[in-house]
This record gives structure tokens, sequence and C-alpha cells, in this order.
């Protein structure tokens, strides 16, 4: 070898390139891609600077409950949800992967417990939490999966 390269004749290359049908990679690493090309598609193509005004971009997600998206990369999204007083979401699991929550305004509970504003809870991958409700009304951003990336949606009541 001596420093030389060793070079396969042209037709050695090409059977070999031929002699073996493409596989598809598994499904789960499928999505896996997908959603990390969708994601930097998105992301040159987003503006350098994305501006949403305090009442633009709610739209209704179940009685008292309104939901705004603030941003979806294509594996994570971050939204708004403002629930009226009284207003409840049921008892839901997240098989999707982590949700995040921090309470922006008002006050939550999740069964017994309260959370007001400033407080933050990550629910793991499967954790199931009770009915999230509120007396107050309140004003909550979540982080959770995206639904571009194959996850439910966790802002839909399920």
């Amino acid at each position: 070898m001596n420093g030389e390269q060793t070079v396969l004749p042209r037709a050695t290359c090409e059977e070999l390139l031929t002699a073996f049908e493409p596989q598809p990679p598994p499904a789960p690493a499928a999505r896996r891609m997908l959603a990390a090309i969708r994601a930097r598609l998105a992301f040159e193509a987003a503006p350098p600077i994305c501006v949403l005004r305090r009442d633009d971009g709610w739209k209704p997600m179940a009685a008292g409950i309104e939901r705004k998206v603030l941003s979806d990369d294509g594996a994570t999204v971050c939204w708004l949800m403002k629930m009226a007083p009284g207003a409840q979401l049921p008892e839901h699991t997240h098989d999707d992967g982590v949700e995040e929550c921090l309470v922006l305004e008002g006050e939550i509970r999740f069964g017994d417990v309260r959370y007001g504003a400033g407080d933050y809870v990550r629910l793991a991958q499967g954790s199931r939490h009770a009915v999230t409700y509120s007396d107050t009304g309140a004003t909550i951003f979540l982080r959770t999966p995206s639904r571009r990336a194959g996850a439910r949606d966790y802002a839909c009541a399920r």
C-alpha cells in the first residue's frame, strides 16, 4: 500500500451497488428523521422575528378554554391556554412525550393540588394527571411534542 490508494474496478462497484435492494429505515426512525428534516426546513423558512399580539390567534379548544400556538418547529410546540373560571380538561395521559406547564396568571388545579402564577410543572412521558380545572381562570404556557412529529394533540381533551 505505501500511500497508494486501492480503487475497485468500476464494474465491481456497480455490481456491489446493485446487488442489494434498498431497505427503508424502521418506522420510528423514519418518523424522527422526517420530523428533523421538517423542523430544519421550517427553521430555515421562518422569519427572524415572529410577533403574536396579546389578543391575536386564540382558537376555541373546549368549553371555556382557548389556545394560541406560539411556535411549532415540527418537534415541539409552544402554546398558551386560557381557561375561564370553572373550565376543566379531563384526566389524560402524556403518551407522546414530556409536557411542560408554567402558570402565568390565575390558578389551576390537578386534582387537589393547586398551582398559581409562577408555578412550573413538568409531566414525564407516560404520566397521567387528574382533571385540570380552574376556579379563578388562568393563562398557562405549555411546551409539548408537536403534532407534526406524530404526537397526538395535547391541546384537545381526550
